[in-house]
């Protein structure tokens, strides 16, 4: 009866615990997306280039093939603006160094917005048209609203990022 009973307990613990918080339903993220009304948090950021995680690994206790970000990295998508405040770990192709750059910073006015749907997950290709650095965005959302982002940009190795969608807050929204 013992056994029994600390089996029920770690077993409810290993089921609370591989909860994740940042969950949606189905239905809201359906409507997000076809809103074209919300936000990518980056929880992970997986670079492509093994020379940084080669360099992230050599740090004590360090396995870092993603390399876990603080809170406010984020991609805001709103029908009028596409705002990316993301962080860049990789190699760049161009020869300028400009500190305000390092990052994938950028807000687009005017970008391309297609959605395909799938049974697993939904594909949104965004293409910014006055961001001459930055060839396509891909977005896969899962239906509980977790996501991962890949950036292709023209300077740059690609890199992709693991987070979740929210809502745009109402105080977030451009006018």
């Amino acid at each position: 009866m013992k056994n029994i009973y600390i089996l029920s307990v770690l077993v409810s613990f290993l089921l609370f615990g591989c909860t994740t918080q940042n969950t949606l339903d189905k239905a809201t993220v359906e409507r997000l997306i076809s809103e074209q009304a919300f936000t990518f948090h980056a929880r992970k950021a997986l670079p492509m280039n093994y020379d940084v995680v080669n360099a992230a690994n050599s740090l004590p206790g360090g396995y870092a093939r993603l390399l876990d970000l603080d809170p406010g990295y984020t991609l805001q998508i709103s029908r009028k603006n596409l705002s990316a405040q993301l962080p860049y770990f990789g190699r760049s192709y161009s020869g300028t160094f400009n500190r305000d750059q390092q990052g994938h910073y950028f807000d687009s006015k005017s970008y391309s917005y297609n959605v395909k749907n799938s049974s697993k997950s939904t594909t949104i290709t965004m293409q910014p048209n006055d961001i001459s650095n930055i060839q396509r965005i891909f977005l896969d959302v899962y239906p509980n609203g977790r996501a991962y982002l890949s950036i292709d940009a023209v300077d740059r190795q690609p890199i992709s990022y693991e987070g979740y969608i929210t809502a745009v807050e109402k105080s977030q929204v451009p006018k």
